[in-house]
């Protein structure tokens, strides 16, 4: 009995020492950050063929499957009166080789239960790791033999005219078109625009050209992830890869874009629109592996990277004019571009676009705070560190390292390096990064209703779906002292008026339309008894 008492005095003792101790924790304050621990990356293989192309493999037998990517590292092309030859060649790629037809292709494909996919730069094919010998020795199939037949591409082309067309009246579309052009110039790779015109024009041709020029080994790469040895995988492609003969590609060079001397506004009438799509950048020099792009990382989470963004939270949360607000940037070798973008109700698109200046310019002048920088690390290390449960991840970062020729350790440090920016690197880089006076403020939606209020955020020009300028549009105004009522008498009025009206007993309606399958088409009449105006 004396045992249990000392043993219950000593839990209380202890208890209130536990207690007192957590009563000292000041828990207003953020925990201090520890030191941004090295992250434990996977490991990846490499070796080279002889014909220069190099294959990266992660090993991963968690799952019975493997996905691989080759990738060509070609650069960006100027298609002038051709645009779009580029991507139909791609498609072209997945539609045959010269030993299998593309529904042979299909069906082998499909049995394995596999994907197998092309564009202009890559051919990607994934499925059971069991059939990894047939998934190698189709790709080097598709690489090495494409069939390119005239059939093909007429289907090919024909689908791609239909989705142009689909896309004339996308508001999304139509303002990736004309951002860019505008951004970059038509004149450059990543401002020129594919239509109707340009994709008529393409030949089979053109697209074998394209084939035969870019598409070498000894400028492509592959990554291969999943159930597979290193030692299968180099005997696999000696077996199938060697014959794709290499040769030298020329290179191209690009001037930096400099269509944006000040700060003015592009607008695409679209009068069926019912809110607005606002996007508002200025092209940036960026390239993979810059010593910038962490702290811009950080600034960018914090001035639109989610819901915890500066524009997420004035427009959406506070102003409530749109369902979110956004910013991003990209990194390129030859040039990017760094936009905001959000797409709001009509009656509030000039306020909106004040909001997004405001943040704009509070981003470049003010500065960060301690809770918002460490929240944004945060958010930024739990990505990181998520992404690198993926085994693709590994890949992509053995990828990136080759193409563009990065430091052998450049993943490995980037915890560090985030941790390592400060206030003053986001101002830096918000000034640096974020044109103050030389912003492309462009805006698609409905001119009525939009454009008259915009002209106070600078000079105001319009264009056409393809980034052509146009007049402005007309916008109606009613008269001063004009009312609806006026309206209504006026019609009544040219009509014959109101005594004309009242002897109609009877109107009627004739609807047609014609629908695949039907033999005829489908009539319909509705007959009503006019309703007793006055």
């Amino acid at each position: 009995m004396i045992i249990m008492k000392k043993s219950i005095i000593f839990l209380q003792i202890a208890l209130f020492a536990a207690f007192a101790t957590f009563a000292q924790v000041d828990r207003s304050k953020r925990p201090e950050a520890g030191a941004a621990r090295a992250p434990e990356i996977g490991k990846y293989e490499m070796f080279e063929l002889s014909n220069g192309l190099k294959v990266f493999v992660v090993e991963n037998h968690k799952l019975p499957r493997v996905s691989m990517s080759l990738i060509v590292d070609r650069d960006p092309m100027l298609e002038g009166t051709k645009a779009g030859y580029v991507q139909m060649a791609g498609d072209l790629l997945g539609r045959g080789t010269t030993t299998r037809s593309k529904d042979k292709l299909d069906e082998e494909v499909d049995f394995m239960g596999a994907n197998l996919s092309t564009s202009s730069t890559s051919i990607n094919a994934s499925g059971l790791s069991k059939y990894t010998e047939k998934l190698v020795e189709i790709m080097a199939d598709v690489v090495i033999n494409p069939a390119m037949t005239q059939v093909e591409f007429d289907k090919a082309k024909e689908q791609f005219l239909s989705g142009i067309e689909g896309e004339k009246d996308d508001a999304g579309s139509i303002m990736n078109n004309v951002f860019g052009a505008l951004i970059y110039g038509k004149n450059h790779p990543y401002g020129e625009i594919i239509t109707k015109e340009t994709v008529e024009s393409i030949t089979l041709e053109d697209c074998k050209n394209y084939y035969n020029t870019y598409f070498k080994p000894n400028i492509s790469y592959v990554a291969i992830v999943g159930d597979v040895k290193l030692k299968t995988v180099k005997k696999l492609f000696k077996k199938y890869m060697s014959a794709w003969k290499p040769a030298e590609v020329k290179g191209e060079v690009y001037p930096l874009p400099t269509s944006i001397q000040k700060t003015a506004v592009a607008f695409v009438d679209r009068p069926s629109s019912v809110q607005s799509v606002i996007r508002i950048g200025n092209p940036i020099v960026l390239k993979p592996g810059d010593a910038d792009i962490d702290a811009l990382r950080v600034m960018n989470i914090i001035l639109g990277g989610g819901s915890m963004g500066h524009l997420y939270n004035n427009l959406r949360e506070d102003k409530a004019y749109t369902y979110g607000a956004y910013s991003t940037f990209g990194t390129d070798e030859l040039v990017s571009v760094f936009y905001a973008y959000a797409q709001v109700r009509n009656a509030v698109t000039d306020s909106a676009v004040q909001e997004f200046l405001f943040e704009l310019d509070r981003m470049r002048t003010g500065e960060a705070s301690a809770d918002e920088i460490a929240q944004a690390k945060a958010s930024i290390m739990g990505s990181f560190g998520r992404s690198l449960e993926q085994p693709s991840t590994i890949a992509g970062f053995a990828l990136n390292t080759a193409l563009y020729n990065l430091p052998a350790d450049y993943y490995q440090n980037y915890l560090k390096r985030v941790e390592a920016v400060t206030a003053a690197d986001i101002q830096r880089v918000s000034q640096k990064y974020i044109s103050g006076d030389k912003l492309l403020i462009t805006i698609v939606g409905k001119g009525q209703d939009v454009a008259p209020s915009l002209g106070r955020f600078g000079d105001i020009a319009y264009y056409d779906i393809y980034a052509n300028p146009t007049e402005a549009p007309s916008f109606l105004t009613m008269p001063e002292g004009v009312t609806a009522n006026d309206v209504i008498n006026g019609y009544i009025n040219a009509i014959g008026g109101k005594e004309a009206v009242a002897k109609i007993t009877a109107y009627s309606m004739k609807m047609e339309a014609t629908m695949a399958g039907l033999p005829a088409p489908l009539i319909m009449t509705i007959s009503k008894r006019a309703p007793d105006y006055y």
